[in-house]
């Protein structure tokens, strides 16, 4: 937190409020901004932090669906109707990286990892098929 400041009659500047010398003021305003900061600082407000309670499991549940949409395709694959293997094999290979670091972060992010799991099984499966 900054120090107030007040007109110097002198100079038309500001000086501290404080009645504490300059450097010691400096040296405080200094470990305040090395002090580590809390995660509800990190994100945000309780606004910002309640819009990510929200959208989480919505973007979750996206990604899911956009991974379930392949299903047509693979079956379209089966019936001899090949498409283009090509997008399926990079979604695989993007949800595989996704997953990986989901699960290798210190605290692990189930929701990102798990999200990105059908991603990885459909995306193989629509890529082979239509090779």
């Amino acid at each position: 937190m900054a120090p107030r400041h007040t007109p110097d009659a002198d100079s038309g500047d500001t000086a501290p409020a404080s009645n504490q010398p300059a450097h010691v003021q400096e040296s405080a305003h200094a470990q305040e901004a090395d002090r580590p900061r809390t995660a509800y600082e990190r994100r945000g407000g309780p606004v910002q932090q309640r819009a990510i309670r929200i959208i989480g499991p919505i973007a979750s549940v996206m990604a899911i669906a956009m991974f379930v949409s392949y299903i047509p395709q693979i079956m379209n694959n089966l019936d001899g109707h090949k498409t283009n293997p090509l997008q399926p094999f990079v979604t695989m290979i993007n949800c595989t990286l996704w997953t990986i670091y989901g699960l290798w972060r210190p605290k692990r992010d189930w929701p990102i990892a798990v999200a990105n799991m059908p991603g990885i099984l459909f995306g193989a499966l629509a890529a082979v098929t239509g090779l």
